[in-house]
């Protein structure tokens, strides 16, 4: 007995989209009021179709960029754009590839899989020819004015020292809530950027809370403290030890110090010690006796 050849993937995709002629647009925009296809909707429509027909569909590559922008009131939203190529393999073993874009935001960290979502969406709905009801897009016109850019909102003026105290102080409990590994590299990044209560500045500001909203969170029962704040005036530890060795190597090329002063302690020197012991040095250094 001959046994009958599985379809090729073109024919099987072609009885994929004969059992699937159409689907509702079941769900709606309750914020934006327009009714919409899920991609739960479509995946329940299409998915046991697949299956009868023996056709499987993967992604098997994913380009993503991600942005990070701030809603009218100051909120973080994160961005995601991802190019999905998706795999049509049928029952013989031969496939086709397809291309998928999806485009989300969100003010957590679920953008890029809600973009993904869509993407899925997309692919079946125009693969499968779907029917979307849609306005056809040549109804549309966008009148231009001519190469006139939009209108920019105007830049907020820079933090108070009330403001910028407030900020840090905002911005430093919340670093509370920041797991590892993210928690250490979010530091490292405030020391290279000189970051205290005094330094701190609006774009700072903003990418610190963003560096934050998008950081994994502590579970409940961990804790931990948040950074140090600095209190001996230097922007990090990188500008103390290099005046320190600056200013020693100039202490120890002086034969005879008038009036000399112990060096300070390189880890715990304070700005304001590294401003006394310059003026001894650049003394001794000037002093005919």
């Amino acid at each position: 007995m001959t046994e009958t050849p599985a379809p090729a993937v073109h024919e099987a995709w072609s009885s994929v989209m004969n059992d699937v002629r159409s689907l509702a647009k079941g769900d709606r925009n309750k914020f934006q009021n327009f009714n919409f296809r899920g991609v739960d909707a479509v995946l329940n429509a299409v998915g046991p179709v697949l299956r009868t027909h023996g056709v499987i569909v993967v992604p098997i590559n994913v380009e993503a960029k991600h942005r990070d922008f701030l809603d009218p009131k100051d909120k973080t939203i994160h961005e995601a754009i991802v190019t999905v190529t998706y795999r049509v393999t049928g029952p013989a073993g031969d496939y086709f590839d397809g291309m998928s874009i999806g485009e989300a935001a969100d003010y957590s960290d679920k953008a890029t899989t809600q973009a993904m979502s869509v993407a899925e969406r997309v692919f079946f709905i125009h693969a499968l020819t779907l029917p979307t009801d849609d306005q056809d897009p040549d109804h549309n016109t966008v009148e231009r004015a001519g190469n006139t850019p939009a209108p920019q909102a105007a830049p907020k003026p820079p933090f108070t020292s009330d403001e910028a105290k407030a900020a840090f102080t905002d911005l430093h409990a919340r670093m509370t809530e920041v797991a590892e590994p993210a928690f250490g590299i979010i530091v490292k990044w405030m020391e290279t950027e000189g970051i205290n209560d005094k330094t701190l500045t609006r774009d700072l500001a903003r990418d610190w809370f963003a560096k934050i909203s998008a950081a994994p969170k502590r579970e409940a029962s961990e804790s931990v403290k948040p950074p140090a704040a600095r209190t001996d005036g230097w922007k990090n530890d990188v500008e103390r030890d290099e005046v320190w060795a600056d200013l020693s190597a100039k202490y120890d090329s002086i034969e005879h110090p008038h009036d000399p002063i112990d060096k300070p302690n390189r880890e715990t020197m304070t700005l304001e010690e590294a401003a006394e012991w310059r003026v001894a040095v650049t003394f001794a250094q000037e002093s005919p006796f």
